[in-house]
Order: structure tokens, then sequence, then C-alpha cells
């Protein structure tokens, strides 16, 4: 397919349009190379651009490009998620997109973010709760950091270690008082904690209560006010796990080392603090928007329909996530998680959700996929090539 792009996408062809002719990539969506091209049958989309059936000034539009303009466009991979609009608007010509089943991507672009529904998932919400809308926009967007729990972070997990490294019958060791007593973040945190909330390393552990020795241990689920700017005490465990090496117990290193990954024990997976909880979009909480399998997740929302116009986008999406067999998948995952013909295929639900007029598609190494989904490919393209000039190659 020609080079590799200095931002990782492919390179189609990168020279003057007039020369075009007689290039592999000519030959490859002109069907000139029977070698490498595939034959056009009543499966598969023609080899040449095939105009939208859309408005006339739109349809007219596309139709003054010529094929050597489509071909001479070097496209990054991930262009449709980052630069897409962009391009088109400054550059004013049309533009590929290669899907290339068969590759990795390495962007952590989650699910939620990478299918373009998170705007439609905000606007449910908004509707839902208008006197919250200006805070919605944040509290749902999971690249912000707000009304996410501060213990997690809002990914829902932490890494763990035992509690009982950090006890010696009913008070804390030595060793981890001492640890904490030489913590900047310790000795501003606990003028409040102990002032405020009567929580103290030198209370017996006997005598607090579930809330107190949670709060010790795994931290205060809400900033604290410290001279009137907030501080966020982690709890001992957080802290132990970012400044291990510190600690004066010779077993510090082994402990460290049998970390492990659990449920936060703060937000217990609802990944929000604990006043943004009970928020309901379409039937499901936060947490489980971005937890739940899609297919499960499809059916709940469902079922809690509005019929509200965002909602169209949000269903088509997950619709086509179960029938292209990517049910089991989650919101929160990465595209870098994926395998490349679960990341390729998640994209190309996208862009057919997400559609724009004048965008070349160009299908890859599609026929390493198993038969549901060229089955899913076949009558998707059927559909989308309505709008959009689609190539398997």
């Amino acid at each position: 397919m020609g080079g590799t792009g200095r931002e990782g996408g492919h390179l189609l062809y990168s020279g003057v349009p007039s020369k075009l002719s007689g290039t592999p990539t000519a030959d490859l969506i002109y069907h000139a190379s029977p070698k490498h091209a595939r034959p056009v049958g009543e499966c598969y989309v023609p080899a040449l651009p095939v105009l939208p059936e859309s408005v006339p000034g739109q349809t007219l539009e596309i139709a003054r490009r010529t094929e050597e303009e489509y071909l001479s466009v070097a496209i990054p991979n991930n262009i449709f998620f980052s630069k897409a609009r962009s391009v088109q608007q400054i550059q004013n010509i049309p533009y590929l997109q290669l899907l290339d089943f068969s590759e990795r991507i390495r962007y952590d672009i989650s699910l939620y973010a990478a299918l373009g529904i998170r705007e439609s998932i905000i606007a449910c919400a908004c509707a839902s709760y208008p006197e919250e809308s200006g805070m919605l926009r944040y509290i749902l967007h999971d690249e912000s950091p707000t009304g996410k729990c501060g213990r997690c972070g809002g990914n829902g997990m932490v890494t763990r270690v035992n509690e009982e490294f950090f006890t010696e019958g009913k008070v804390l060791t030595k060793a981890c008082v001492k640890f904490l007593q030489n913590s900047t973040n310790y000795k501003e945190a606990a003028k409040v904690l102990n002032s405020d909330y009567g929580l103290s390393i030198t209370k017996p552990l006997d005598k607090m209560d579930m809330d107190e020795r949670q709060a010790l241990f795994w931290g205060w689920p809400t900033p604290l006010k410290s001279s009137g700017k907030p501080l966020i005490w982690p709890g001992i465990i957080a802290a132990f796990l970012r400044d291990h090496r510190h600690y004066s117990d010779p077993m510090a290193d082994t402990i460290y080392a049998g970390r492990r990954k659990e449920i936060c024990p703060i937000c217990r997976g609802k990944l929000l603090r604990p006043e943004y909880q009970p928020l309901r979009i379409l039937g499901v909480n936060y947490g489980d928007l971005l937890t739940k399998p899609v297919e499960e997740l499809s059916q709940i929302m469902k079922a809690h329909s509005n019929a509200l116009p965002a909602e169209e986008k949000i269903f088509s999406a997950l619709s086509l996530m179960v029938k292209a067999g990517l049910g089991d998948l989650m919101l929160s995952q990465t595209l870098a998680q994926l395998e490349g013909c679960q990341a390729a295929l998640v994209r190309w639900i996208s862009m057919y959700v997400n559609r724009t007029a004048d965008i070349g598609i160009v299908a890859a190494s599609w026929d390493q996929l198993d038969q549901n989904a060229m089955s899913f490919l076949k009558k998707t393209a059927k559909d989308w090539q309505k709008t959009n000039p689609v190539w398997f190659i």
C-alpha cells in the first residue's frame, strides 16, 4: 500500500495526481492487478467510487471530484478521531480513511469515545436532569476528573495490598506510623481529618467504625478543605504503593511485588463520587454504562427509552456492535486493548453511524475476519455506499 505516514498511518499515494496511473495504489483500487485486488461480485462494493444518493448540491460537489483526487491524499490511520473535519475544511479535497483489519491500534481511546456516542449519552442525561446539565457534561466525560471517585479516578479498579501488613494487633505498626509522619501529604491531611472528622493514626483500630477504617486505609472519598484549597487524602494503601521504597520495613518490596487489582472499595465500581452515583442514563448508572457488556447494556437502555432524538445514534451503535460480534466488549475498554480486527470493526461502526459524506473508505485485510464479521461488513457497506465511496482491497 506504499509506506507508513509520519503519524503511523498508511500512505496510499503522495505524488502528483497526474502521475497516479500505473502505481501500485492505482492497480489495487482499479483492479488492474488481479493478484492483489478482490473480484467485484454482488456481495462487494464496486472498486470505483460510488456517488452518494444525497441532496443534489452535495452530489454535484462530489461528482466534480476525480478518482485521482481521492487517491492522492495520505491519511493517518486514526485521522477520523483526531483531524478528519479539520483536514476536510482546510484542504477542501476528499480524503481516504484506511481500515486495516489486521493491524493493532496503539491509541488509548475508549470505545465510549471511539464510537462517537459520548455526546449523545450526555444529551440524554441532560434531558433527564436539566438542572444539572452544566455539570453533567464533565461528569459523564470519561476523560474529565470532575465528579469521579477520588480513590480510583473513575476507572473502578484499584491496586491493593493486604491491610494486615500495616497493622500489629489493634494499632498501626511503628514502620507505618513513621512512614506517615514523614509524609508531607499526610501531615497536611491529618490536621483536617483529626479536627473535622476525629480520624487519627493514634486511635486504636478496634475503636474505629467501618467508614473510619476505610478512610484511613483507602482514602477520603471527597477532597478535603485545607486553608481554602482542596486536598486529597489517598489513604495508607495508595501512599505505600507510590512511595514504598521509603518504607522502613524490610518486607516492603515483597509486599509491593504481590500487589493486585481489585474493585475500588470506595465507589464499588460505580466510578463516581457518592453524590453523583444516583444518576441514571436510560436506566443505567455511569459505572454500568462503561463496565457492562455492550449487548446487556443495549437491552437495558432500550427498555428505558424516552424516545429522545439523541437515543437513535446510541442504539444504532450498540446494535451494530452486537451484530458485528462485539457484544461482549465494554465501553471502558480502549482500542489499544483490542485485537486489530476488533478495533477496525469498532472504527467501521463509528464511521458508519457518524458518517460524513465525501470520505473514501478503504477496507484492507478484511478477508481475515470470521464469517459473521464478513457478512456484517457486506451488509453495512451496501447501505454505506449511498453516501460514501467504499473499496475492499
